[in-house]
Protein backbone atom coordinates (compact mmCIF):
# COMPACT_ATOMS: atom_id res chain seq x y z
CA UNK A 1 0.00 0.00 0.00
CA UNK A 2 2.88 2.35 0.92
CA UNK A 3 4.19 1.74 -2.76
CA UNK A 4 0.39 2.30 -4.16
CA UNK A 5 0.10 5.96 -4.26
CA UNK A 6 3.45 7.33 -5.37
CA UNK A 7 3.55 10.46 -7.10
CA UNK A 8 -0.34 11.06 -5.92
CA UNK A 9 0.79 13.00 -3.11
CA UNK A 10 3.07 15.22 -5.23
CA UNK A 11 1.01 15.58 -7.70
CA UNK A 12 -2.12 16.60 -4.90
CA UNK A 13 0.74 19.18 -3.66
CA UNK A 14 1.69 20.75 -7.36
CA UNK A 15 -2.28 21.18 -7.89
CA UNK A 16 -2.91 22.66 -4.83
CA UNK A 17 -0.29 24.94 -5.30
CA UNK A 18 -1.49 26.05 -8.32
CA UNK A 19 -4.83 26.65 -6.68
CA UNK A 20 -3.05 28.44 -3.59
CA UNK A 21 -0.94 30.62 -5.57
CA UNK A 22 -4.18 32.35 -8.15
CA UNK A 23 -4.88 35.37 -7.07
CA UNK A 24 -8.46 34.81 -6.36
CA UNK A 25 -10.55 38.13 -5.38
CA UNK A 26 -14.05 38.57 -5.53
CA UNK A 27 -16.03 38.68 -8.81
CA UNK A 28 -18.67 41.16 -9.75
CA UNK A 29 -21.81 40.60 -11.42
CA UNK A 30 -21.69 37.57 -13.81
CA UNK A 31 -21.50 38.39 -17.66
CA UNK A 32 -23.61 36.26 -19.78
CA UNK A 33 -21.68 33.88 -22.21
CA UNK A 34 -22.22 31.68 -24.71
CA UNK A 35 -21.07 27.98 -24.23
CA UNK A 36 -16.97 27.39 -24.60
CA UNK A 37 -15.61 25.39 -26.97
CA UNK A 38 -11.14 24.95 -26.98
CA UNK A 39 -9.89 22.52 -28.78
CA UNK A 40 -6.13 23.10 -28.37
CA UNK A 41 -3.47 25.12 -26.15
CA UNK A 42 -3.86 27.89 -29.34
CA UNK A 43 -7.77 28.09 -28.09
CA UNK A 44 -7.43 29.82 -24.83
CA UNK A 45 -8.24 32.72 -26.57
CA UNK A 46 -10.24 36.22 -25.12
CA UNK A 47 -12.97 35.26 -27.64
CA UNK A 48 -13.07 31.97 -26.45
CA UNK A 49 -13.88 33.43 -22.63
CA UNK A 50 -10.46 33.70 -21.62
CA UNK A 51 -10.24 36.68 -19.02
CA UNK A 52 -6.47 36.24 -18.46
CA UNK A 53 -2.91 34.41 -18.13
CA UNK A 54 -0.26 33.38 -20.45
CA UNK A 55 -0.99 29.28 -19.75
CA UNK A 56 2.03 28.50 -17.38
CA UNK A 57 2.21 27.19 -13.77
CA UNK A 58 2.70 30.41 -12.41
CA UNK A 59 0.56 32.26 -15.00
CA UNK A 60 -2.30 29.85 -15.76
CA UNK A 61 -5.07 31.15 -18.23
CA UNK A 62 -7.76 31.91 -16.30
CA UNK A 63 -11.94 31.71 -17.49
CA UNK A 64 -14.01 33.37 -15.13
CA UNK A 65 -17.00 35.69 -14.17
CA UNK A 66 -19.27 34.23 -16.99
CA UNK A 67 -22.97 32.66 -16.46
CA UNK A 68 -23.34 30.27 -19.56
CA UNK A 69 -26.82 28.84 -20.69
CA UNK A 70 -26.17 25.18 -21.52
CA UNK A 71 -29.04 24.47 -22.84
CA UNK A 72 -27.68 23.90 -26.24
CA UNK A 73 -23.94 22.50 -25.34
CA UNK A 74 -22.33 21.70 -22.95
CA UNK A 75 -21.23 24.76 -21.24
CA UNK A 76 -16.91 24.53 -21.17
CA UNK A 77 -15.56 22.27 -22.93
CA UNK A 78 -11.62 22.05 -23.39
CA UNK A 79 -9.65 19.28 -24.78
CA UNK A 80 -6.50 18.16 -26.43
CA UNK A 81 -4.46 21.02 -24.21
CA UNK A 82 -1.85 20.76 -21.79
CA UNK A 83 -1.62 24.41 -20.84
CA UNK A 84 -2.37 25.20 -17.16
CA UNK A 85 -5.83 26.98 -16.73
CA UNK A 86 -8.18 27.16 -14.02
CA UNK A 87 -11.86 28.03 -14.91
CA UNK A 88 -13.26 29.59 -11.88
CA UNK A 89 -15.99 31.48 -10.17
CA UNK A 90 -18.75 31.31 -12.52
CA UNK A 91 -22.45 29.79 -12.93
CA UNK A 92 -23.37 27.32 -15.49
CA UNK A 93 -27.27 25.98 -16.00
CA UNK A 94 -30.33 24.48 -17.66
CA UNK A 95 -27.88 21.48 -19.75
CA UNK A 96 -29.77 18.74 -18.38
CA UNK A 97 -32.63 19.04 -21.79
CA UNK A 98 -30.14 18.14 -23.56
CA UNK A 99 -28.08 16.83 -21.52
CA UNK A 100 -25.15 18.63 -21.15
CA UNK A 101 -23.25 19.05 -18.69
CA UNK A 102 -21.02 22.24 -17.06
CA UNK A 103 -17.94 20.90 -17.48
CA UNK A 104 -16.16 18.64 -19.89
CA UNK A 105 -12.62 18.03 -19.86
CA UNK A 106 -10.94 15.90 -22.55
CA UNK A 107 -7.39 14.92 -23.13
CA UNK A 108 -6.12 17.58 -20.74
CA UNK A 109 -3.57 18.12 -17.75
CA UNK A 110 -3.09 20.74 -15.98
CA UNK A 111 -6.52 21.72 -14.93
CA UNK A 112 -8.48 23.29 -12.30
CA UNK A 113 -12.22 24.09 -11.57
CA UNK A 114 -13.27 25.47 -8.95
CA UNK A 115 -16.30 27.75 -7.33
CA UNK A 116 -18.13 27.30 -10.03
CA UNK A 117 -22.40 27.16 -9.11
CA UNK A 118 -24.00 24.12 -11.51
CA UNK A 119 -27.59 23.93 -12.01
CA UNK A 120 -30.35 21.95 -13.96
CA UNK A 121 -27.58 20.34 -16.04
CA UNK A 122 -27.03 16.61 -16.33
CA UNK A 123 -23.75 16.55 -14.62
CA UNK A 124 -21.35 18.97 -12.71
CA UNK A 125 -17.93 17.71 -14.71
CA UNK A 126 -17.03 15.11 -17.06
CA UNK A 127 -13.44 14.08 -16.99
CA UNK A 128 -12.04 12.29 -19.89
CA UNK A 129 -8.26 10.75 -20.39
CA UNK A 130 -7.60 13.83 -17.81
CA UNK A 131 -4.49 13.68 -15.63
CA UNK A 132 -2.95 16.80 -12.75
CA UNK A 133 -6.48 18.24 -12.27
CA UNK A 134 -8.50 19.11 -9.65
CA UNK A 135 -12.09 19.60 -9.28
CA UNK A 136 -12.31 21.51 -5.98
CA UNK A 137 -15.00 23.82 -4.11
CA UNK A 138 -18.18 23.39 -6.57
CA UNK A 139 -21.96 23.43 -5.99
CA UNK A 140 -24.17 21.14 -8.38
CA UNK A 141 -27.89 20.89 -7.50
CA UNK A 142 -30.56 19.02 -9.37
CA UNK A 143 -27.80 16.74 -11.27
CA UNK A 144 -25.04 16.82 -8.91
CA UNK A 145 -22.65 14.48 -10.69
CA UNK A 146 -19.07 14.13 -11.88
CA UNK A 147 -17.61 11.43 -13.89
CA UNK A 148 -14.08 10.46 -14.52
CA UNK A 149 -12.97 7.52 -16.89
CA UNK A 150 -10.89 5.00 -16.24
CA UNK A 151 -8.07 6.41 -18.40
CA UNK A 152 -7.99 9.33 -16.20
CA UNK A 153 -5.36 9.53 -12.95
CA UNK A 154 -3.46 11.43 -10.37
CA UNK A 155 -6.56 14.09 -10.00
CA UNK A 156 -7.87 15.22 -6.75
CA UNK A 157 -12.06 15.71 -6.76
CA UNK A 158 -12.38 17.56 -3.03
CA UNK A 159 -14.47 20.16 -1.10
CA UNK A 160 -17.35 19.81 -3.94
CA UNK A 161 -21.05 19.83 -2.61
CA UNK A 162 -23.87 18.10 -4.71
CA UNK A 163 -26.84 17.23 -4.79
CA UNK A 164 -29.90 16.48 -6.04
CA UNK A 165 -33.84 16.07 -5.71
CA UNK A 166 -33.93 12.42 -7.66
CA UNK A 167 -31.49 10.65 -5.92
CA UNK A 168 -29.18 11.47 -9.10
CA UNK A 169 -25.73 12.82 -7.44
CA UNK A 170 -22.50 10.66 -7.55
CA UNK A 171 -18.92 11.23 -7.81
CA UNK A 172 -18.01 8.25 -10.65
CA UNK A 173 -14.07 7.36 -10.28
CA UNK A 174 -12.66 4.72 -12.89
CA UNK A 175 -9.22 5.91 -13.29
CA UNK A 176 -6.46 5.38 -10.88
CA UNK A 177 -4.45 7.02 -8.03
CA UNK A 178 -7.53 9.75 -7.29
CA UNK A 179 -7.97 11.94 -4.28
CA UNK A 180 -11.37 12.01 -3.50
CA UNK A 181 -12.02 13.75 -0.29
CA UNK A 182 -14.42 16.34 2.09
CA UNK A 183 -17.26 16.00 -0.65
CA UNK A 184 -20.52 16.30 0.66
CA UNK A 185 -22.85 14.13 -1.66
CA UNK A 186 -26.98 13.96 -1.25
CA UNK A 187 -29.56 11.98 -2.55
CA UNK A 188 -27.03 9.64 -4.59
CA UNK A 189 -27.33 6.66 -6.78
CA UNK A 190 -24.16 5.62 -5.49
CA UNK A 191 -22.95 8.37 -3.81
CA UNK A 192 -19.07 7.93 -4.70
CA UNK A 193 -18.39 5.02 -6.76
CA UNK A 194 -14.68 3.80 -7.20
CA UNK A 195 -13.87 1.55 -9.88
CA UNK A 196 -10.04 2.22 -10.40
CA UNK A 197 -7.15 1.62 -8.12
CA UNK A 198 -4.71 2.97 -5.67
CA UNK A 199 -7.42 5.64 -4.99
CA UNK A 200 -7.71 7.72 -1.77
CA UNK A 201 -11.57 8.43 -0.25
CA UNK A 202 -11.16 10.48 2.56
CA UNK A 203 -13.70 12.42 4.89
CA UNK A 204 -16.61 12.88 2.92
CA UNK A 205 -19.86 13.04 3.88
CA UNK A 206 -22.75 10.59 1.59
CA UNK A 207 -26.40 10.16 2.48
CA UNK A 208 -29.64 8.96 1.27
CA UNK A 209 -28.05 7.02 -1.80
CA UNK A 210 -30.04 4.80 -3.29
CA UNK A 211 -27.45 2.53 -3.69
CA UNK A 212 -24.29 2.61 -1.83
CA UNK A 213 -22.93 5.47 -0.41
CA UNK A 214 -19.78 4.21 -1.12
CA UNK A 215 -19.06 1.65 -3.20
CA UNK A 216 -15.75 -0.30 -4.14
CA UNK A 217 -16.14 -1.88 -7.57
CA UNK A 218 -14.75 -5.18 -9.15
CA UNK A 219 -12.83 -3.56 -11.84
CA UNK A 220 -10.36 -1.73 -8.86
CA UNK A 221 -8.35 -2.64 -5.64
CA UNK A 222 -5.47 -1.58 -3.49
CA UNK A 223 -7.42 1.87 -2.54
CA UNK A 224 -8.03 3.49 0.72
CA UNK A 225 -11.19 4.45 2.19
CA UNK A 226 -11.00 6.86 5.44
CA UNK A 227 -12.84 8.69 8.16
CA UNK A 228 -16.65 8.75 5.98
CA UNK A 229 -19.57 9.44 7.14
CA UNK A 230 -22.32 7.84 5.51
CA UNK A 231 -26.17 7.44 6.59
CA UNK A 232 -29.73 7.20 5.74
CA UNK A 233 -28.34 4.96 2.16
CA UNK A 234 -29.46 0.92 1.30
CA UNK A 235 -26.01 0.05 1.86
CA UNK A 236 -23.03 2.00 3.98
CA UNK A 237 -19.94 1.19 2.32
CA UNK A 238 -20.18 -1.80 -0.53
CA UNK A 239 -16.93 -3.55 -1.83
CA UNK A 240 -18.14 -6.23 -4.66
CA UNK A 241 -15.23 -7.76 -6.01
CA UNK A 242 -12.31 -5.71 -4.82
CA UNK A 243 -9.78 -6.61 -3.16
CA UNK A 244 -6.82 -5.01 -0.83
CA UNK A 245 -8.24 -1.90 0.33
CA UNK A 246 -8.17 -0.29 3.75
CA UNK A 247 -11.53 0.71 5.56
CA UNK A 248 -10.61 2.45 8.08
CA UNK A 249 -12.20 4.82 11.16
CA UNK A 250 -15.53 5.16 9.06
CA UNK A 251 -19.14 5.84 10.52
CA UNK A 252 -21.18 4.02 9.00
CA UNK A 253 -24.89 4.54 10.44
CA UNK A 254 -28.57 4.45 9.92
CA UNK A 255 -27.96 2.56 6.69
CA UNK A 256 -30.43 -0.63 5.99
CA UNK A 257 -27.02 -2.67 5.41
CA UNK A 258 -23.99 -1.07 7.33
CA UNK A 259 -20.68 -2.47 5.42
CA UNK A 260 -21.54 -5.19 2.77
CA UNK A 261 -18.80 -7.90 1.67
CA UNK A 262 -20.79 -8.88 -1.75
CA UNK A 263 -20.75 -9.42 -5.27
CA UNK A 264 -22.96 -12.51 -7.37
CA UNK A 265 -19.59 -13.37 -9.54
CA UNK A 266 -16.30 -11.70 -7.86
CA UNK A 267 -15.24 -12.31 -4.59
CA UNK A 268 -13.30 -9.77 -2.54
CA UNK A 269 -10.08 -10.71 -0.22
CA UNK A 270 -7.17 -9.15 1.35
CA UNK A 271 -9.36 -6.04 2.71
CA UNK A 272 -8.65 -4.55 5.71
CA UNK A 273 -11.62 -2.70 7.72
CA UNK A 274 -10.87 -1.53 10.91
CA UNK A 275 -11.26 1.06 13.64
CA UNK A 276 -15.23 1.92 11.72
CA UNK A 277 -18.18 2.97 13.61
CA UNK A 278 -21.16 0.98 12.43
CA UNK A 279 -24.03 1.63 14.33
CA UNK A 280 -28.10 1.89 13.74
CA UNK A 281 -28.42 -0.11 10.40
CA UNK A 282 -30.81 -2.98 9.76
CA UNK A 283 -27.48 -5.45 9.29
CA UNK A 284 -24.10 -4.14 10.61
CA UNK A 285 -21.68 -5.78 8.16
CA UNK A 286 -22.86 -8.06 5.26
CA UNK A 287 -21.28 -11.24 3.82
CA UNK A 288 -23.28 -12.46 0.88
CA UNK A 289 -23.17 -13.58 -2.71
CA UNK A 290 -19.89 -15.42 -4.06
CA UNK A 291 -17.98 -16.25 -1.10
CA UNK A 292 -15.39 -13.80 0.18
CA UNK A 293 -12.64 -14.92 2.19
CA UNK A 294 -9.49 -13.93 3.35
CA UNK A 295 -9.92 -9.94 5.25
CA UNK A 296 -9.11 -9.19 8.23
CA UNK A 297 -12.11 -7.40 10.45
CA UNK A 298 -10.91 -6.10 13.95
CA UNK A 299 -11.44 -3.20 16.34
CA UNK A 300 -14.52 -2.26 14.82
CA UNK A 301 -17.54 -0.87 17.07
CA UNK A 302 -20.55 -2.86 15.86
CA UNK A 303 -23.47 -1.91 17.85
CA UNK A 304 -27.27 -0.50 18.13
CA UNK A 305 -27.94 -2.14 14.78
CA UNK A 306 -32.00 -2.78 14.62
CA UNK A 307 -32.02 -6.47 13.33
CA UNK A 308 -28.46 -8.71 13.47
CA UNK A 309 -25.24 -7.14 13.59
CA UNK A 310 -23.27 -9.69 11.25
CA UNK A 311 -25.10 -11.74 7.94
CA UNK A 312 -22.40 -14.32 6.52
CA UNK A 313 -22.96 -16.65 3.75
CA UNK A 314 -21.90 -19.98 3.85
CA UNK A 315 -18.39 -20.74 2.79
CA UNK A 316 -17.00 -17.22 3.66
CA UNK A 317 -14.24 -17.50 6.10
CA UNK A 318 -12.62 -14.37 7.32
CA UNK A 319 -10.26 -13.19 10.59
CA UNK A 320 -12.23 -11.38 13.12
CA UNK A 321 -9.70 -10.82 15.63
CA UNK A 322 -6.19 -8.97 15.48
CA UNK A 323 -3.07 -10.85 17.88
CA UNK A 324 -3.35 -10.60 22.00
CA UNK A 325 -3.31 -8.83 23.40
CA UNK A 326 -5.05 -6.15 20.67
CA UNK A 327 -8.06 -8.18 20.84
CA UNK A 328 -11.03 -8.30 17.91
CA UNK A 329 -14.11 -6.20 17.55
CA UNK A 330 -16.74 -5.05 19.88
CA UNK A 331 -20.11 -5.91 19.79
CA UNK A 332 -22.79 -4.18 21.34
CA UNK A 333 -25.25 -6.45 23.63
CA UNK A 334 -22.71 -9.43 23.84
CA UNK A 335 -21.49 -10.28 27.27
CA UNK A 336 -19.48 -12.79 28.64
CA UNK A 337 -17.40 -12.89 31.63
CA UNK A 338 -14.18 -11.16 32.25
CA UNK A 339 -11.87 -12.98 34.91
CA UNK A 340 -9.44 -14.70 32.65
CA UNK A 341 -6.19 -13.22 30.40
CA UNK A 342 -4.33 -14.73 27.96
CA UNK A 343 -4.18 -15.14 24.20
CA UNK A 344 -6.03 -18.33 24.87
CA UNK A 345 -8.34 -17.02 27.72
CA UNK A 346 -7.33 -19.20 30.65
CA UNK A 347 -4.79 -17.28 32.47
CA UNK A 348 -6.30 -15.66 36.10
CA UNK A 349 -7.23 -12.15 36.27
CA UNK A 350 -9.54 -9.75 33.61
CA UNK A 351 -7.83 -8.00 30.93
CA UNK A 352 -10.76 -6.29 28.61
CA UNK A 353 -11.31 -9.16 26.40
CA UNK A 354 -14.43 -11.23 26.69
CA UNK A 355 -13.00 -14.87 27.87
CA UNK A 356 -15.61 -16.68 25.61
CA UNK A 357 -15.63 -16.10 21.59
CA UNK A 358 -18.32 -14.57 19.60
CA UNK A 359 -19.29 -17.28 17.26
CA UNK A 360 -20.28 -15.79 14.27
CA UNK A 361 -21.12 -19.28 11.99
CA UNK A 362 -19.16 -22.82 11.91
CA UNK A 363 -15.89 -21.00 9.81
CA UNK A 364 -16.27 -17.51 11.70
CA UNK A 365 -15.27 -16.42 15.06
CA UNK A 366 -14.35 -13.45 16.93
CA UNK A 367 -11.94 -15.20 19.20
CA UNK A 368 -10.98 -12.05 21.61
CA UNK A 369 -13.73 -10.11 21.79
CA UNK A 370 -13.47 -6.63 23.24
CA UNK A 371 -15.47 -5.74 26.66
CA UNK A 372 -15.48 -1.95 25.80
CA UNK A 373 -15.54 0.14 22.56
CA UNK A 374 -11.93 0.75 21.07
CA UNK A 375 -9.97 3.56 22.56
CA UNK A 376 -9.06 6.78 20.82
CA UNK A 377 -5.64 7.29 19.78
CA UNK A 378 -4.78 3.97 20.74
CA UNK A 379 -2.50 3.21 17.93
CA UNK A 380 -1.17 -0.60 18.75
CA UNK A 381 -4.46 -1.58 19.77
CA UNK A 382 -3.26 -2.57 23.67
CA UNK A 383 -6.38 -0.83 25.47
CA UNK A 384 -3.92 2.27 26.85
CA UNK A 385 -2.75 4.92 25.08
CA UNK A 386 0.83 5.28 26.50
CA UNK A 387 4.60 6.07 25.36
CA UNK A 388 4.62 2.70 22.64
CA UNK A 389 1.43 4.88 20.65
CA UNK A 390 3.57 8.36 21.16
CA UNK A 391 6.79 6.75 19.84
CA UNK A 392 4.72 5.19 17.01
CA UNK A 393 3.11 8.04 16.02
CA UNK A 394 6.74 9.82 16.01
CA UNK A 395 8.16 7.32 13.70
CA UNK A 396 5.89 8.29 11.40
CA UNK A 397 6.25 12.07 11.88
CA UNK A 398 5.78 14.12 8.53
CA UNK A 399 4.88 11.28 6.50
CA UNK A 400 2.33 11.07 3.99
CA UNK A 401 0.71 8.25 2.27
CA UNK A 402 3.52 7.13 -0.04
CA UNK A 403 6.20 7.78 2.29
CA UNK A 404 8.63 4.91 3.44
CA UNK A 405 7.36 5.75 7.33
CA UNK A 406 3.86 5.76 6.49
CA UNK A 407 1.85 3.97 8.66
CA UNK A 408 -2.22 4.96 8.46
CA UNK A 409 -3.40 4.20 11.90
CA UNK A 410 -0.77 7.32 13.10
CA UNK A 411 -3.12 9.46 11.11
CA UNK A 412 -5.11 9.81 13.84
CA UNK A 413 -7.53 12.52 12.53
CA UNK A 414 -7.08 10.94 8.98
CA UNK A 415 -6.02 14.01 7.08
CA UNK A 416 -3.61 12.14 4.96
CA UNK A 417 -0.56 13.33 6.91
CA UNK A 418 1.03 12.59 10.53
CA UNK A 419 1.90 16.00 12.16
CA UNK A 420 1.84 17.90 15.34
CA UNK A 421 -1.98 17.31 15.69
CA UNK A 422 -1.98 13.50 15.67
CA UNK A 423 1.20 13.94 18.69
CA UNK A 424 -1.39 16.71 19.98
CA UNK A 425 -4.07 13.97 20.08
CA UNK A 426 -2.18 11.17 21.68
CA UNK A 427 -1.00 13.11 23.96
CA UNK A 428 -4.44 14.38 24.96
CA UNK A 429 -5.14 11.09 26.09
CA UNK A 430 -2.06 9.96 27.63
CA UNK A 431 -2.91 7.49 29.98
CA UNK A 432 -5.91 7.22 29.45
CA UNK A 433 -7.48 2.64 29.25
CA UNK A 434 -10.09 0.49 28.97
Amino acid sequence: MKKTVSCLVLTLMLVGMLTMALNIGPVGALASHSPILIGSDSEFTPANGVTGGSGTTADPYIIEGWDIDASAANGIEIGNTTAYFVIRSLTVHDGNTGNFVAVKLQNVTNGVVMNITSTNNYGLALLNEVSNTRIVNNTATDFGRIWMDENSKYNAIDLNYLYSTTNQSTIEVGGNYTYIGENIVIDATNGINVSGSFNRVYNNQVSKADGAAILLASTGNNSIVVGNDVSYSTEGIAIKGSSNNYIVGNKVHHNNNGTIVADPTYSSTGNCIVWNDVYSNGKGIVFDGQPSSGNFIHHNKFYINNTQLIYNVLGAVNTWNDSYPAGGNYWGGYTSNDVKSGPNQDEAGPDGIWDLPYVIDVDNTDYLPLVNRTLYADVNNDRIVNMKDIGRVCAAFGSYPDDANWDIFTDINHDSQVDLIDIGITCVNFMKQI
